[in-house]
């Protein structure tokens, strides 16, 4: 019944990126530090304006634990 009336959607990069910040309480700064990218770049792609390369998905996935597909958006 829940499958077909309440499915669980995917969850987006940004709001599995926000978790993962929350979980291990880093800020935007201290998550790109550790990521290697710029704090704006960074920003860009929890706001949605802009993807990852893949190369920083390839980090983003390996650093925060995060299934290649949601950070592809596959």
């Amino acid at each position: 019944y829940e499958q077909e009336h309440y499915p669980i959607q995917t969850p987006s990069l940004s709001e599995t990126i926000i978790e993962r910040m929350n979980e291990r309480n880093y800020s935007q700064k201290d998550l790109a530090s550790l990521l290697g990218i710029s704090a704006p770049r960074l920003c860009d792609i929890i706001g949605g304006k802009k993807s990852p390369t893949y190369n920083q998905a390839r980090v983003i996935s390996k650093k925060l634990g995060i299934d290649p597909a949601i950070v592809l958006a596959l």
